[in-house]
C-alpha cells in the first residue's frame, strides 16, 4: 500500500516548511510554532513512487528522462531526452511536459526518471528545454 504523506512550501518566504500539519477544518497549514499559520502554503503530494537514484517523487518536482518520440515504418524507435513536471492529472501522476510532447504517466520504466529539481527551488530548468 501506498503511503500518503505531503510537502508544503511556503509561498510568501519562498521556503520549505520542515514540519507542519494539516488543518481537518479547511485547508490550511500549521507549522509547528505556537498558533503560526502559513498564509499561502502549496501542498504537494508524494506519489509513492522513486526515480532511478532512489529519491522520492513528489507532485511538483522536475524530471528528465527519455522520451520515445518516433517509431519509423522499420520499426526503429526514436528517443528524445525531455523535462516534464510531476503533475496529478484525473485518476494518476503524470510528467507533463513542456515541450510538446504528450504526459508520460509515471506508472512504468521508473528506471528512465531523474528528479533534477522542482517548480519552486529550480524554475529555470524549465527554461533549460527551451534552448
Amino acid at each position: 500500500m501506498r503511503e500518503i504523506k505531503f510537502r508544503a512550501w511556503d509561498k510568501s518566504i519562498k521556503q520549505w516548511i520542515p514540519y507542519f500539519e494539516i488543518s481537518a477544518i479547511g485547508m490550511f497549514v500549521k507549522c509547528f510554532k505556537p498558533n503560526y499559520i502559513v498564509p499561502d502554503a502549496e501542498l504537494m503530494q508524494y506519489t509513492g513512487l522513486k526515480d532511478k537514484n532512489g529519491g522520492e517523487i513528489y507532485e511538483g518536482d522536475i524530471v528528465r528522462y527519455r522520451c520515445l518520440i518516433c517509431v519509423n515504418k522499420d520499426l526503429e524507435q526514436t528517443y528524445d531526452e525531455v523535462i516534464g513536471v510531476v503533475e496529478y492529472q484525473g485518476s494518476c501522476f503524470t510528467a507533463g511536459m513542456r515541450q510538446g510532447y504528450y504526459s508520460s504517466y509515471l506508472l512504468y520504466e521508473l528506471d528512465k526518471y531523474e528528479v533534477i529539481g522542482n517548480i519552486y527551488e529550480n524554475p529555470e530548468l524549465l527554461n533549460e528545454e527551451k534552448a
